[in-house]
């Protein structure tokens, strides 16, 4: 009886057990199932971008998911990479993916749509559409496209963006795949002699999906004699950078213009002769801008003007200064008939001396052509008689503008045989007299706005009592401008005759 007592105490014993394992293998059981439907509630996303010119141009791609419910998932890859989002709420994501260079600038752009689902891998390609544009540059100027052998050109962005390339001369300079921006455009060329002398630059807006196109106009730059030399002897316009000692003389046969660039500059002679012979027809400008720039003698004491004009033209905005001959004419000699000296606003010539004692023209000689002064001083200068200008050889010299003053001896213009004419601002200081002989009436070719006093005159050989001295040009009244000359000997009367 005990016994059978004992197996029924076990028989509960191991029932009681067996249930407790069953409640704990449910209970189990239905946290691993909660577990696994939390889990399987989930989805993932793999974005790609296609390679080639998006992974050179980007290198970090930033990708933005956002769902219809508002979620947003966002991951930064580097180029080449995947994007892998894990755990995402089902939904439909809309893709943003941008690519950045190292500049941080977003230069591709794409979006793309994507069904993420419980329990699954979703993937998408995403296609870029390129932020970028391109540019062609070319190149103008005789010189450097007749001349040039290669041209360095550098761009940069207002972003600071830099893009480099160098082409042969005669090839356009090509640039794909550039950040849209303003661009600043800086070429250097070179000559067959690999010297560098052509520069120029430029601006140009580089915009999304486009090409553009532009042209950089060269110019020489000079930096040496070497560099000058080449220049003029090519022809064109040169751009003077700095100071520059010249050794040798010119023949000028080509339109040339000497300009400083970014500063003052001066040009001095060291050599012996003419500096500067203008011929055949030829155009020589020298100087204009913002800057000036000299032409100095270095006080050298020569048989020759610094500047002379055999057959052409001269066109001067800067200075001709410290020349002296022991001849005549030391700073300009107009010597043609078909010659022509014009002096415009900021021109000076100066400190021009003729050294011996029967020097004429101290500053300019006129020996046959032309001289124009439209503006700039004469000043300064020395020379026996004429220490400003001689005007003989039936020469003319015509002055509208500018100022004849400070130029020592008695007569700053001989004008002998020749043609003066004079009006606008034109103003010649009472100690600088002009001569006149053997020479017509003196024209005024416009009303006098220079002074109450424009010029003294001094009449010599080949004038006599009621000979004109003065002829009004037209629009011109002579009563009302007769006044502004005064004659160191005799009176002018208001018709302009000598009384």
């Amino acid at each position: 009886m005990k016994n059978l007592l004992n197996d029924k105490r076990f028989f509960v014993f191991k029932a009681g057990i067996l249930s407790l394992t069953v409640i704990v293998l449910v209970l189990l059981c239905v946290f691993s199932c909660n577990n696994l439907l939390v889990l399987s509630s989930g989805g993932a996303l793999i974005v790609s971008v296609p390679g080639g010119r998006a992974i050179s141009d980007a290198t970090i791609y930033t990708i933005e998911l956002k769902g219809t419910n508002g979620s947003v998932y966002s991951k930064t890859v580097n180029a080449g990479q995947v994007a892998a989002f894990e755990e995402l709420v089902p939904d439909t994501y809309s893709i943003l993916v941008k690519g950045s260079n190292v500049e941080d600038i977003v230069v591709y752009y794409g979006s793309a749509t994507a069904i993420v689902e419980a329990g699954k891998t979703a993937s998408a390609m995403v296609e870029l559409m390129s932020l970028l544009g391109g540019l062609n540059v070319e190149f103008s100027g005789t010189a450097a496209t007749s001349n040039g052998k290669s041209f360095l050109v550098d761009l940069r962005g207002s972003s600071g963006s830099l893009y480099t390339k160098t082409v042969p001369a005669g090839e356009t300079a090509q640039f794909e795949r550039l950040v849209p921006d303003l661009y600043t455009i800086d070429v250097h060329g070179t000559n067959a002699n690999n010297a560098v002398l052509y520069h120029g630059i430029n601006t140009a807006t580089v915009e999304v999906g486009k090409k553009t196109s532009t042209t950089v106009d060269l110019v020489v730059e000079a930096t040496d004699f070497a560099s000058l030399k080449e220049a003029i002897q090519s022809g064109g316009t040169v751009y003077v950078v700095n100071d520059i000692a010249i050794t040798e003389s010119f023949t000028v046969k080509e339109d040339v213009v000497i300009q400083a660039l970014d500063k003052d500059v001066t040009l001095t002679y060291t050599g012996s002769g003419i500096l500067f012979t203008v011929q055949e027809s030829a155009n020589l400008r020298i100087g204009g801008g913002e800057y000036m720039l000299t032409l100095d003698g270095n006080g050298q004491t020569r048989a020759s003007p610094l500047l002379q004009i055999a057959s052409g033209t001269v066109d001067l905005y800067g200075t001709i200064t410290n020349s002296t001959n022991n001849d005549s004419a030391a700073g300009i000699k107009v010597n043609g008939a078909t010659s022509t000296l014009n002096m415009y606003d900021g021109a000076i010539v100066s400190n021009c001396r003729c050294s011996n004692t029967w020097g004429i023209g101290g500053a300019i000689g006129l020996e046959s052509g032309k001289m124009n002064m439209y503006g700039g001083s004469i000043t300064g200068n020395s020379a026996q008689d004429a220490s400003a200008v001689y005007v003989n050889n039936n020469s003319v010299f015509t002055m509208s503008g500018g100022t004849i003053s400070g130029n020592s001896n008695d007569i700053a213009i001989n004008v002998s045989s020749s043609t003066f004419q004079i009006g606008g601002d034109a103003l010649i200081s009472s100690d600088d007299k002009v001569s006149l002989k053997n020479s017509p009436a003196i024209t005024i070719i416009s009303p006098l706005t220079g002074g109450d006093s424009v010029a003294t005159l001094t009449l010599k050989d080949g004038f006599s009592s009621g000979d004109a001295v003065l002829i009004a040009g037209d629009s011109v009244d002579i009563a009302t401008e007769f006044g502004k000359f005064a004659l160191s000997s005799g009176t002018i009367k208001a018709d302009g005759t000598l009384q």
